[in-house]
């Protein structure tokens, strides 16, 4: 009987299911004869009523899990398909004449922005390098004459001025004021100057001139048409820094410069170039105004440098000789462009005293500067 209870309830279960998934009247009739012969089972004492219910029931759960399951079977994505269409060649040719025409504007646009900006092809164009260094020079000629009052020769004696440089290198040692001296003289000088990157340059200069003078660069012609000498007049890097408003606030510099100080013929020779470092800051105190341009005036300038420079390098000794410079400026441009500039500068020169050798001696010889103006 209890074999019999089972196959009743798989029968039950599969009648149930095909009831379920079916309209049919065949299935309808299976459903119902089904459950006539529960029914019946029920009343012939076979089974109980709760426990023909209990079959009722899970056999329409079984049912409806079965039909949930069928649901989700039926709403699951297909597998991934690859569907690899067909395009004839005439429309790839198409494409790719489509594609390789847009290529060629946006190539085509990039390389005459280049050509345009770097000159491609213009008679007499140069790399884009080459624009950044600059050359210059100047060659002079002049007739220089030295001519003193007809007094000085019978007062030679009560106007004598000692000549250091012409002691020290074993001359009489006085500056000639009575004769008058005519003579042809000649500059010459070539200049390269280098942008190396933005804010930093590079400049080299020769030109005619004396290794033993160095506030002078002139030649004087007349000595039976030997050779002049070149010399090494610049050779420095420079670095500048600007704001935002084109202010230069900052300026480094080392190597053989130009003089980075207020000069006059007072104080320093015009031709006279530095050797060594100085680092130069300007701070503009225009003070601005109400309008906007009024920040871009720049016409008062404030500055501050420092210098060192080696004046001689002493072999075997501590005395080297040395420069060391501050300068405190103020500067003012004028509506007209006109410029007023005023400096307070202070000079440190050290190891620069000469020192007498004894008698016989040549110990002390290197104290003595090698250059001096009158």
């Amino acid at each position: 009987m209890k074999m019999g209870k089972l196959t009743l309830s798989a029968f039950v279960l599969a009648s149930l299911l095909c009831a379920n998934s079916s309209a049919s009247d065949e299935v309808l009739t299976i459903k119902n004869t089904t459950l006539n012969l529960i029914d019946a089972l029920v009343q012939d004492g076979v089974i109980s009523q709760e426990r023909a219910d209990e079959l009722i029931e899970q056999a329409e759960k079984d049912a409806m899990s079965q039909l949930k399951k069928q649901e989700r079977d039926q709403s699951a994505p297909p597998e991934k398909v690859i569907r690899v269409p067909y395009v004839p060649e005439f429309v790839k040719d198409q494409i790719r004449e489509e594609v390789k025409s847009e290529l060629r504007e946006d190539v085509v646009e990039a390389v005459m922005s280049q050509a345009k900006n770097e000159r491609w092809g213009v008679p007499g164009s140069t790399p884009e390098w080459i624009s950044r260094i600059k050359v210059s020079g100047d060659v002079r000629l002049r007739a220089e004459g030295e001519m003193y009052g007809s007094d000085n020769k019978q007062l030679t004696s009560a106007l004598a001025y000692w000549d250091f440089n012409d002691i020290n290198n074993g001359g009489d040692g006085l500056l000639d004021l009575s004769e008058d001296r005519q003579r042809m003289r000649m500059r010459a000088r070539l200049k390269i100057a280098a942008k190396i990157v933005q804010g930093l340059k590079a400049e080299f200069r020769i030109a005619t001139g004396s290794t033993s003078d160095p506030v002078s660069l002139n030649e004087t012609l007349g000595d039976y048409f030997v050779s002049d000498s070149i010399v090494l007049d610049r050779a420095y890097l420079q670095y500048d820094k600007y704001n935002f408003d084109g202010f230069n606030w900052l300026t480094l510099s080392g190597g053989r410069m130009p003089n980075p100080f207020l000069a006059t013929d007072l104080v320093w020779d015009s031709d006279l170039n530095f050797e060594g470092a100085f680092g130069t800051l300007r701070f503009d105190v225009s003070g601005g105004g109400n309008d906007l341009l009024s920040s871009d005036e720049q016409n008062r300038t404030l500055s501050f440098t420092l210098g060192a420079f080696p004046l001689q390098e002493v072999k075997l000794s501590e005395k080297d000789k040395w420069l060391f410079s501050a300068e405190v400026g103020m500067k003012f441009v004028s509506d007209s462009q006109s410029e007023f500039e005023i400096a307070i500068a202070y000079h440190d020169y050290h190891n620069i005293e000469g020192e007498r050798n004894t008698t016989g001696s040549t110990l002390n010889d290197f104290t003595a500067p090698e250059f001096m103006q009158g």
